[in-house]
């Protein structure tokens, strides 16, 4: 489960790095679009995340 928590930090950390380290206005445009997509598949994973241990949470104390 805690693989799931690197996955997602690391993934914020490299785009907040690529945003920071950019200065031309079409890079900035293209990796502002990047970081939208990392932040939609850090959101799925968290969701993923969480249904899966509800899901075995339940699944072990019924």
């Amino acid at each position: 489960m805690y693989i799931f928590y690197i996955i997602i930090n690391s993934l914020k950390t490299i785009a907040i790095i690529i945003i920071d380290y950019t200065e031309k206005a079409f890079y900035n445009i293209f990796y502002e679009k990047l970081y939208l997509y990392l932040t939609k598949i850090i959101k799925i994973a968290v969701y993923i995340y969480i249904y899966i241990y509800i899901y075995t949470y339940i699944y072990i104390h019924l």
